[in-house]
């Protein structure tokens, strides 16, 4: 079963109208696989115990069918044959959602894409020919997947490339964009990254004099240790044809035996085009995702500060009720000592009054000792311990300068008490 084979809506009478394992049974499917289906597509199933209920002659409640969401619109779920074919285009070719002049002005400059060999090349594509590329006809490495583009291309080939990416350059500037580095478009306001290689044909390598030599000393030293280390010698070589081929993104477009590469640059930056434009709807949506993404963390931070606040305006009011209550049964037993009628029994009551006073949020009386209220332990904890040791500023003054005044100071004062008499 296609997802986009059968509309949102008959699959979601289908599955309420029978069990799961019926309706898959009916599409060759599981009922665990039918299930995801329907999670993908927002269809709600039928929970656990549904069935059982409605032979029991329940009539549990059915929720209602979504709206679909907008990326199973661009999938092509819930929509009619026509609408899923016009999608589909859309998502293979991203110019057909450009405006008509927009597609004119990429067409124009594709058409306008001219190859020379005598091109004038730009400082930076003077510099990729005269330095980049393999000497020789062989290609220096064997996975040139995992290595840079200079190793790619014979040094034959080299002001080809960039013949070809001149004038793919000059095209892109038509449109506003350029040339960052050798194998990478700046594009309506995107970059796409291109690959150059040069095709190689595998072949029996054959060993040089200096690797023959190297071989004879090998095998000298074994004779006499056995410690000597076997040179390294490739198997294989890669030989160049001179045949390039150019990747961007999925496209491939390369030298045939009836078409050369400079041949379809047209279609090459038209692919360049739709990479740029490919990405764009990428980033737009990475863009559109992260957006939501932060609303809903600045959403869920401001809910969580909320019900912080919340909690704490709850706690404070419970604490309230709480000294309200004590202050309440303070007074309470004020009253039943007063009723005692002795001296001491006043003077205490008088005292309980006073702190259930401080204790009482609608009061707030200031106290001798406790000063006011503020959320201190009921009863209030010990003063803590103060240290008589003097600070340790004080003490090293005394320590260097001695813990009585100096006695010069008396001598300077008996002297001062005589000139005056």
């Amino acid at each position: 079963m296609k997802h986009n084979t059968y509309s949102r809506k008959q699959l979601y009478e289908e599955v309420w109208q029978q069990p799961m394992s019926a309706v898959a049974e009916r599409y060759g499917i599981s009922d665990v696989g039918l299930k995801k289906i329907c999670k993908r597509m927002d269809v709600p199933t039928p929970p656990r115990g549904y069935w059982a209920k409605v032979a029991a002659g329940q009539t549990p409640p059915i929720p209602k069918l979504p709206r679909p969401q907008e990326d199973m619109v661009e999938h092509g779920w819930g929509m009619d044959a026509e609408e899923r074919e016009r999608a589909r285009e859309q998502r293979k070719d991203p110019l057909l959602a450009l405006t008509e002049s927009q597609s004119r002005a990429i067409r124009h400059a594709a058409l306008s894409v001219t190859y020379s060999p005598r091109i004038r090349l730009r400082p930076m594509l003077k510099e990729f020919a005269e330095a980049s590329g393999c000497e020789g006809p062989v290609r220096k490495v064997n996975y040139p997947q995992s290595y840079s583009y200079d190793k790619l291309v014979s040094a034959a080939q080299t002001r080809r490339v960039a013949s070809i990416l001149e004038a793919l350059a000059r095209a892109a500037e038509a449109l506003g964009g350029q040339l960052v580095e050798p194998l990478e478009f700046s594009l309506m306001g995107e970059k796409v990254s291109i690959t150059i290689r040069e095709d190689a044909v595998k072949e029996q390598h054959t060993v040089t004099p200096e690797e023959q030599r190297e071989l004879d000393r090998y095998e000298r030293n074994r004779l006499k240790s056995s410690w000597d280390y076997k040179p390294n010698i490739r198997k294989w070589d890669y030989r160049f044809t001179g045949r390039l081929s150019l990747n961007v993104s999925y496209d491939c477009y390369k030298d045939t035996n009836t078409i050369c590469l400079e041949d379809e640059l047209p279609d090459v930056f038209m692919g360049i085009c739709r990479a740029a434009l490919f990405e764009r709807v990428r980033r737009q949506k990475t863009d559109e995702s992260r957006i939501e993404f932060e609303q809903q963390v600045a959403a869920e931070q401001e809910r969580r500060q909320a019900y912080n606040k919340e909690s704490i305006r709850l706690g404070l009011a419970i604490a309230e009720a709480k000294r309200r209550r004590i202050a309440t049964e303070l007074r309470e037993y004020a009253q039943a000592l007063t009723d005692l009628g002795t001296c001491d029994a006043k003077e205490n009551a008088q005292w309980l009054r006073d702190k259930a006073d401080w204790m009482d949020p609608m009061v707030g009386r200031e106290d001798e000792f406790f000063g006011t209220y503020s959320g201190q332990e009921i009863p209030p904890a010990h003063m803590r311990y103060v240290s008589a040791r003097l600070p340790y500023d004080m003490e090293y003054y005394y320590q260097s300068h001695g813990s009585r005044p100096d006695a010069s100071w008396d001598r300077f004062e008996e002297i001062a008490l005589a000139l005056e008499e």
